[in-house]
């Protein structure tokens, strides 16, 4: 707690070092006390805006607090195993995940939990990982050495703190509530932020591809239509006769130059194997014969988070 005080005097400019501060004497006095040297600001989380807003985090404080434990590798290996395996969990479904996205981005629009609410339920129903009942705080806990758990949990209490004492200001939901508030927004950014790297992701793809094969316009224009019939036709669920299909009707596009440059981007792509489409062919990873589906099926205009 002084530590504390002491941070939120430094940072409020009410201590200033070297100013109105009494001459050193030559010596001690006898009836001095022990000498008190300040003590080194703790690791947080907690950041503050030239505004004197909360700062938000790149990630959930839950995750971001691991890297101020000063864990070793081998101590940190299945931290990072089991952030893996929840991110690999969260985006698992391929294009069935669309219709779900597309709700999602709805439902935060409209502003309303309940609906918010239903879908992240909808999300999470087969995503045992992710949607884990057991709050992540206690499941990271749990796999960390005994000797920073104490650690662990004043930083993910103290950013959970400073978040509940900004919103307060603004509302008069309780605490509990304003908790559920943020688990919420922290679900909603779950799914944003992967799926909004694999769009980057995707669109640089599809730039490359068009850069390589020297597509005009109109064969740009000519390609999203089957692209986006792959992923809404076949209600988000193709198969491989539908990735049959998706390929006959892109070379169909393509002229033999161009259809032979495919070609040799689809083999290099399977580096090592052969490409055969229907073998091969996309069964809702994302991506169409090297082209990605993401980026058309969805909405492009990003809305901010409330």
């Amino acid at each position: 707690m002084v530590v504390l005080i002491l941070g939120l005097m430094l940072a409020a400019g009410g201590v200033e070092s070297g100013k109105g501060a009494l001459p050193r004497a030559e010596s001690t006095p006898l009836l001095s006390g022990p000498t008190v040297h300040e003590a080194e600001a703790a690791p947080s989380l907690v950041r503050f805006g030239a505004d004197g807003r909360l700062l938000a985090l790149d990630d959930r404080e839950e995750i971001l607090a691991i890297d101020l434990l000063g864990l070793s590798e081998e101590e940190r290996e299945p931290l990072d195993r089991l952030i893996r395996l929840r991110l690999a969990d969260l985006m698992s479904g391929g294009l069935k995940r669309i219709p779900l996205i597309l709700e999602l981005q709805e439902a935060t629009a409209s502003g309303e939990a309940a609906k918010i609410d239903d879908v992240l339920m909808r999300y999470a129903r087969n995503r045992p990982i992710w949607g884990n009942k057991v709050a992540l705080v206690e499941v990271v806990a749990n796999a960390l050495p005994e000797r920073v758990r104490g650690e662990y949990r004043r930083l993910v209490n103290e950013y959970q703190d400073a978040w509940v004492a900004m919103k307060a200001r603004e509302t008069m939901k309780g605490r509990e509530e304003l908790l559920a508030d943020l688990e919420r927004e922290k679900q909603i950014a779950d799914i944003r932020r992967p799926t909004e790297a694999r769009l980057e992701e995707a669109r640089s793809r599809f730039e490359a591809i068009s850069k390589r094969l020297d597509l005009t316009t109109e064969q740009e224009g000519k390609l999203r239509t089957p692209l986006q019939e792959y992923a809404t036709n076949t209600n988000y669920r193709p198969t491989g006769r539908d990735g049959l299909k998706l390929l006959s009707d892109m070379f169909g596009v393509l002229t033999w130059e161009q259809r032979a440059e495919m070609a040799k981007y689809l083999r290099e792509q399977r580096t090592g194997e052969r490409f055969r489409p229907l073998r091969d062919a996309p069964k809702g990873t994302g991506v169409a014969a090297g082209v990605p589906i993401l980026m058309l099926a969805a909405r492009r205009k990003r809305r901010p988070i409330p």
